[in-house]
């Protein structure tokens, strides 16, 4: 349930559902290269750790990710989009108001 809890509260990004991928997948790591996988076995070795991964560490690792990934001096803005993570860009531009939308004519079908 504790996994749940952190994806739905959006924290520490948006899409940190992939973080937490990256951080089984790095937890993992020795078995997946020892034993050469191809894709389709990755998939279905990550399918079988259900309920057998410690969460608590992988969620620590997917934290320390998420740090690492916003302190990088050279972040580009692409990560953060995928990331769901503000940019540099989107940090440095103030927010455009928008105009209120036209009223249609009433006399148009």
């Amino acid at each position: 349930m504790r996994l749940w809890e952190v994806l739905w509260t959006g924290l520490p990004c948006a899409n940190f559902h992939l973080l937490i991928c990256v951080a089984i997948l790095d937890a993992e790591k020795d078995v997946l290269i020892s034993k050469d996988f191809g894709f389709t076995e990755i998939l279905k070795h990550v399918n079988d750790l259900s309920m057998c991964l410690d969460v608590d560490r992988i969620l620590s690792t997917a934290e320390g990710i998420y740090h690492q990934i916003i302190s990088a001096p050279h972040l580009t803005d692409q990560i953060g989009v995928i990331l769901g993570i503000p940019t540099v860009s989107a940090k440095a531009e103030p927010e455009a108001e928008s105009e209120p939308e036209a009223e249609p004519d009433e006399g148009a079908v």
